[in-house]
């Protein structure tokens, strides 16, 4: 059974057109993951600052057990407490992580102070957001900046990360970004590789599309063939 010609062209282009669409697709989504990547490295930066902007407030003494430790020991006035870790830790880490978990409790985060922090961390990546925001998690509550806790619905949101050694507290970034900023960032031998793509379908299309012109057939000319009769005259004479 022939498939005909028009059926075969039209799915030759409905495919390609599929195709298309699915690489536009993927590229956005690795891009948008890019993004979120770029967000993470900007929220554990804004971690670190407001963490040194809270601890110059208050004095806490700290008595790591090893250079690679397993826990360590707070003292926080007249209490002590031991914290392990699940691995082993990097002691200046673990010091943050202590230093953290006291903190929770005497000067907690301000989840408005932090997203100024954050919104510094995330320009400085050459990204732009519509709206920025900070979500303060401790002992399973939320608090949220500038008291909006709709917003983040819409945007884009990092998972939670955990500040302190018990894994108490923790804060979220969500960043509200429009898809051409997403598009924006995209690598340029991505972009070119679809718009290459992209101007190829679009030719072939319109090749396929195109109706063929008719051919014009020369004028038939009739041809008129005179015959020449010959003719001829015998005379006979008849014997008498």
């Amino acid at each position: 059974m022939k498939i005909p010609t028009n059926l075969f062209k039209f799915s030759f282009i409905a495919l390609g057109w599929i195709v298309f669409i699915l690489l536009c697709y993927v590229a956005f989504k690795d891009e948008k993951t890019n993004v979120l990547i770029t967000m993470k490295d900007s929220l554990r930066e804004a971690i670190n600052i407001d963490y040194q902007e809270r601890l110059n407030k208050i004095l806490i003494h700290y008595r790591p057990l090893g250079r690679k430790v397993k826990g360590v020991q707070i003292e926080y006035g007249d209490s002590l407490e031991i914290i392990y870790f699940e691995d082993s830790t990097h002691e200046s880490l673990a010091t943050q992580l202590a230093n953290q978990y006291v903190m929770t409790r005497i000067i907690p985060v301000n989840p408005d102070n932090f997203n100024k922090i954050f919104q510094e961390e995330w320009e400085k990546n050459g990204v732009s957001a519509a709206k920025t925001g900070i979500i303060y998690r401790y002992n399973k509550k939320k608090v949220f900046s500038d008291n909006d806790s709709i917003s983040f619905q819409k945007a884009l949101v990092t998972p939670v990360q955990a500040i302190d050694a018990k894994r108490t507290a923790g804060v979220q970034a969500w960043a509200m970004i429009h898809w051409t900023e997403i598009v924006k960032h995209t690598t340029p031998k991505v972009l070119w590789s679809i718009i290459a793509y992209f101007i190829v379908l679009i030719w072939v299309s319109l090749s396929f599309l195109k109706k063929p012109q008719k051919k014009k057939l020369p004028p038939i000319r009739t041809a008129y063939h005179v015959k020449k009769f010959l003719t001829i005259r015998t005379t006979y004479n008849w014997g008498k």
